[in-house]
């Protein structure tokens, strides 16, 4: 008992500390550094932080949020996504919502954008529904308008503005592609039911993304594609994109699991 209410402790003091720095409110996370010891407590299994000096702090928020995914046992990436948030509410609040895990139970969106959600990987699906959630919360409305996309659906696109009219929309042919294995989606920013092809909106909804721990495509260098969101599995945090690409290849091929 005492062990589980020190787990709730850790939880809520890393929830409160990452609300304050989200908010601009450091110096006063800062404040609650020394805390940590004390809730931990001996062998709890997380270092707590060391102060080098009074300004510097040794551990961020990236390496918090890191130490509390170790603990819960989910993906460590340093970022909270709904797997993150709903092992914290299975913890602290209740292990399940009407029978299913938190991380689940995300509610589910617009009807366009949970068809595509649909075609992704399960382990991908609440992220994305979180996207979709976490932008309308900001003022900014999306759909999820491409996910999984077949060999031959990935062709097709690639021959688009070579061999056949309009303009490239991708670089890659079949089997090159995240889009091919359920792990990634493109959005689109709408105004009422009009669709905005470009927008300053997409920059903003690349952050919310990235918080959730998506890759996005406004960040490549040599194809800038805002629209696009990728999820990682925890097996290629490693690995180049082409590695990880013909490690999907392999897997397709033997039946492997995606993203286990």
């Amino acid at each position: 008992m005492k062990r589980r209410q020190q787990g709730k402790s850790v939880m809520l003091w890393v929830m409160a500390t990452w609300f304050l720095t989200s908010v601009g409110l450091a110096s006063v996370a800062e404040a609650w550094q020394a805390d940590l010891a004390v809730i931990l407590g001996a062998g709890a299994g997380i270092r707590p932080p060391v102060v080098a000096h009074k300004k510097e702090i040794q551990m961020d928020i990236e390496d918090m949020i890191s130490a509390v995914q170790k603990k819960l046992g989910v993906q460590v990436d340093g970022r909270a996504g709904t797997e993150t948030w709903g092992a914290i509410y299975a913890h602290i609040v209740k292990p399940t919502i009407h029978g299913a895990p938190p991380a689940e139970a995300i509610e589910a969106v617009d009807a366009r954008s949970e068809k595509k959600i649909a075609t992704l990987l399960p382990e991908v699906q609440p992220n994305t529904r979180a996207l979709v959630q976490k932008a309308t919360q900001n003022g900014i409305q999306i759909k999820i308008i491409s996910g999984l996309r077949s060999y031959a659906e990935q062709d097709e696109l690639y021959a688009q503005g070579r061999t056949k009219p309009g303009r490239i929309v991708t670089k890659v042919r079949g089997g090159y592609s995240n889009h091919n294995f359920g792990i990634a989606f493109d959005v689109g920013v709408f105004e009422g039911t009009k669709y905005l092809s470009e927008s300053d909106k997409y920059k903003a909804v690349g952050a919310l993304g990235k918080d959730l721990g998506f890759e996005w495509g406004g960040n490549w260098k040599t194809f800038v594609d805002q629209p696009h969101f990728q999820l990682r599995p925890t097996w290629a945090m490693d690995m180049t994109e082409s590695e990880m690409l013909a490690e999907f290849r392999e897997r397709i091929e033997d039946g492997t699991p995606l993203y286990a």
